[in-house]
């Protein structure tokens, strides 16, 4: 009797001890563990300016800046290539081309539609398109890996004729017209995931979906006998740098005074993006500032 009241005294001081302590902490509960709140401006500001891809995007294209002014003939030349190899092997194949440029074409509606959400997209979005709106497609001929791909596999395409402008100048609206597809799926609240159909992470990490590796095949064969078809013909973000090129303050004209409509740099032109327009030569949006037409040029009326 003494033995089963002190069990029983015991057992009830336990259930009050556990009453008391109330429910179970939420940390030893599974799902039920409350959401981290979502990070404030400055934190997402603080993590895409210390991006390192980011910032190696950001200092490349200003560098390419320098050397494509400051640069002059053939060390011009050289300095491109230097540019595109690094970044082939670094922005492409170490950190396989992630963030990738195009990608952040693909989310423009996204992008000004929750800006702080999608920061880092945005900034890689706006460092070329500011640099297109006073300097021209530096970023597209100097920095861009996809670009880069594109030249070394196409090395000898850039000495073949052009494609004749019969098919040339309706394939050149592609890119529009997939720009302006994106931007409607953006409205309509759809979301493309770009990784899917990226043809150029197969090449920079040698996995991806089948659509994309055939996308890859396919524009690397046409490299070999087309410069730069994606850029031409495909490239939405291209597309956008195309615009602002046309309608920024990039210079566009030959020096007056010294152009006499020789047609040298049209000819030279890999991308056929050269006008002669009333006996002078003009470049369009298309131009990638690569610099062969003031090679070309022998009146120095193209810098």
């Amino acid at each position: 009797m003494h033995k089963g009241t002190l069990l029983a005294a015991g057992a009830t001081w336990a259930a009050v001890q556990v009453a008391s302590a109330g429910p179970p902490s939420s940390s030893l509960q599974f799902g039920t563990a409350k959401p981290a709140p979502p990070p404030t401006l400055g934190e997402r500001l603080a993590s895409a300016f210390t991006d390192p891809q980011l910032l190696l995007y950001l200092g490349l294209t200003l560098l390419a800046v320098g050397f494509f002014f400051y640069g002059r003939g053939r060390l011009r030349r050289w300095l491109r290539w230097g540019m595109l190899l690094f970044s082939l092997a670094v922005l492409g194949f170490y950190f396989g081309g992630c963030p990738c440029p195009v990608g952040s074409a693909t989310k423009l509606g996204l992008i000004f539609t929750h800006p702080v959400t999608y920061l880092i997209p945005l900034v890689l979005f706006l460092i070329p398109t500011v640099v297109a709106l006073f300097a021209g497609r530096i970023f597209c001929g100097w920095v861009c890996p996809l670009g880069a791909v594109q030249e070394v596999v196409g090395v000898r395409s850039r000495k073949k004729g052009l494609v004749p402008k019969a098919i040339d100048r309706p394939l050149r609206y592609l890119k529009y017209a997939l720009l302006l597809g994106l931007v409607t799926l953006a409205i309509l609240g759809v979301r493309l995931h770009w990784a899917l159909y990226d043809p150029f992470k197969v090449i920079f990490t040698g996995s991806g979906t089948w659509i994309a590796i055939g996308l890859a095949v396919f524009f690397g064969v046409l490299s070999l006998v087309i410069y730069r078809p994606w850029c031409r013909y495909a490239c939405p973000l291209g597309a956008v740098l195309a615009l602002a090129t046309t309608g920024g303050l990039a210079t566009k004209d030959a020096d007056p005074t010294r152009c006499v409509g020789c047609t040298l740099c049209a000819k030279a032109c890999p991308l056929g993006a050269i006008e002669i327009k009333e006996g002078k030569a003009r470049l369009t949006g298309e131009c990638i500032r690569c610099g062969d037409c003031a090679l070309a040029c022998r009146k120095a009326a193209l810098g």
